[in-house]
């Protein structure tokens, strides 16, 4: 056995002795070889050594492939200055094989980074990341952020993140602690770049510490910061909508943001609204932004609305429905489809609503849900729609969704306005209104359509023309009251009508061979005796159709 052991010794030594030979070739295989049987003897680390310190990117990057599993002390001196080569993978497997040493490298590291720069500044803070958990590697890579360089402050972000993710609590707490002070120091002694600063702020979103909220709210609300460190802040706070007791503050601060003439600002802001799920109790916070003047901004709210279940987001949709202008209310409209929460909202709403333009909105809302609407929500529809016929110049939206949701209570409705209107001279103009809608509606009746004829017959022109008794509306309403209202008996006793219109009624239905016709030219002729109208009534009656 020890003569074997002895055997694979003097073939390792061989071996070793290749790394140090002539030929890059041989080197590269030799460490190749070393790597897979997991040679780690004095000699080998030597050897390698020696390839690291020949200045030759291939034999660095073979010997360091090599290193990185062995994490060896002899090491230490050459792979230092492999932290500034021009190299890539030289500097990524460099940090590799000096993490793999452990924290005893992390003084080396903090002297290096003091006067190094560009990539060997971002591969000495790449070593200290991880380190993380240690408080020496944590305020040396802090310290350091205070006055990197934009690039090396992001590449630090970068390496720290997957450290903190994988971090224990002690290790978090650490992190805040320092974060803290780093960033106090930064706002007494700005840099010239925001970069550092907001790298800080960055990474203290990634420790998701809920007592990092009001430090993050601080930033993100304040005028004052520069962006990069406002919009890191913004998206920092998306984890904070976890806690039920900061939700409300984040979201206001991020619809502020949202609001803010920065368009850049706003676009973070909005990216993080997007990002997240609002707590439902919440949700309404986001719909003053639906009425930004900027399109874009208000159609953000209101998608984001739409995807929001629950109460709050649905009245929050019909609010901005109800109060804002029409492209706006369209978005909302349709984001307010499938969700039937909406619908006695949408009935009080439009049930209240003054503006014509809003009504109309509202009415398209609104219109597709009456099938099977409560009582209580046609009533109060009906209602409405009375109110505004009675008094209000705009009350066609709220007519036609009152006669489509409850046709006979709204005829019933007219029917009563209209009884009592026609005892108030004052209120002529809204009785015809109310008995138009009464008469040319299915839910009028006979007696309805008459009243309306005989109002209209007051305005007519009396024009024997059959084009224009054709088109006359009096004429066709008496005509359809005929055939289940005592028409001619009405007329007759009618005293708002004189003989002249009696006369003309008859003639037309005369003219139409309508029995109507000759009850009425019979009336006018005994009624008008000698007199010219008396006298033509008898003619017509003689003459026939």
């Amino acid at each position: 056995m020890g003569t074997l052991a002895t055997m694979a010794k003097d073939v390792v030594s061989q071996i070793a002795a290749l790394l140090r030979g002539p030929s890059p070739e041989k080197q590269i295989a030799a460490a190749l070889i070393l790597g897979e049987i997991g040679a780690r003897s004095r000699e080998v680390v030597d050897g390698l050594v020696h390839m690291l310190e020949g200045g030759s990117p291939p034999l660095q990057r073979a010997a360091l492939d090599v290193l990185v599993p062995i994490g060896s002390k002899q090491a230490l001196g050459a792979l230092l200055p492999l932290l500034g080569s021009r190299d890539a993978a030289v500097r990524a497997r460099t940090i590799d094989a000096l993490a793999a040493i452990g924290e005893e490298v992390v003084p080396k590291i903090k002297e290096r980074a003091v006067g190094a720069q560009g990539e060997e500044r971002k591969a000495c803070d790449a070593v200290l990341a991880r380190f993380g958990g240690t408080k020496d590697a944590a305020r040396t890579l802090l310290t350091n952020l205070e006055h990197a360089d934009p690039e090396v402050a992001r590449a630090v972000a970068l390496e720290v993140r997957p450290k903190i993710k994988e971090a224990d609590a002690r290790t978090r707490k650490l992190w805040l602690s320092e974060l803290g002070a780093v960033l106090e120091r930064m706002k007494k002694s700005p840099a010239s770049s925001p970069i550092p600063m907001a790298t800080a702020v960055k990474i203290l979103g990634y420790l998701e510490d809920e007592k990092a909220v009001p430090t993050l709210l601080g930033y993100a609300s304040d005028p004052k910061a520069p962006f990069a460190v406002r919009q890191e802040a913004l998206i920092a706070l998306r984890f904070a909508m976890e806690h039920e007791g900061w939700a409300g503050q984040v979201v206001d601060a991020l619809v502020a943001a949202a609001e803010a003439p920065d368009r850049m600002l706003a676009q973070a802001a909005l990216m993080s609204l997007v990002a997240v799920e609002l707590p439902r109790k919440h949700a309404a916070r986001i719909a003053r932004l639906a009425g930004h003047p900027d399109p874009e901004r208000a159609r953000v709210a209101i998608e984001k609305l739409a995807r929001q279940p629950g109460p709050e987001a649905t009245r929050a949709l019909v609010e901005t429905l109800a109060t804002l202008d029409r492209r706006r209310g369209e978005l909302a409209q349709k984001a307010l489809e499938g969700r039937d929460d909406a619908t006695p909202l949408l009935v009080e709403a439009f049930a209240a609503e003054q503006d014509p333009d809003r009504a109309n909105a509202l009415r398209h809302a609104l219109r597709p849900r009456l099938e099977g609407l409560a009582p209580a929500a046609k009533k109060r529809l009906v209602a409405a729609a009375l109110e505004r016929i009675e008094g209000r110049p705009s009350w066609q939206a709220h007519a036609d969704v009152a006669r489509a949701a409850d046709p006979d209570g709204f005829a019933a409705g007219l029917r009563e306005l209209a009884s009592a209107l026609a005892r108030k001279k004052s209120a002529e103009a809204s009785y015809r209104t109310v008995l138009g809608l009464l008469a040319r509606s299915e839910a009028g009746t006979p007696e309805d359509r008459y009243k309306l004829a005989s109002l209209l017959l007051r305005d007519s022109h009396l024009d024997p023309l059959p084009s224009a008794r054709q088109s006359d509306e009096a004429l066709r309403l008496l005509g359809e009251a005929s055939a289940g209202f005592d028409v001619g008996r009405a007329l007759k006793k009618d005293k708002a009508l004189d003989l002249e219109r009696l006369y003309y009624v008859g003639f037309h239905f005369q003219e139409e061979e309508h029995p109507l016709g000759a009850e009425l030219l019979e009336h006018v002729a005994k009624e008008g005796g000698r007199t010219k109208l008396g006298k033509m009534a008898k003619n017509k009656l003689g003459l026939g159709g």
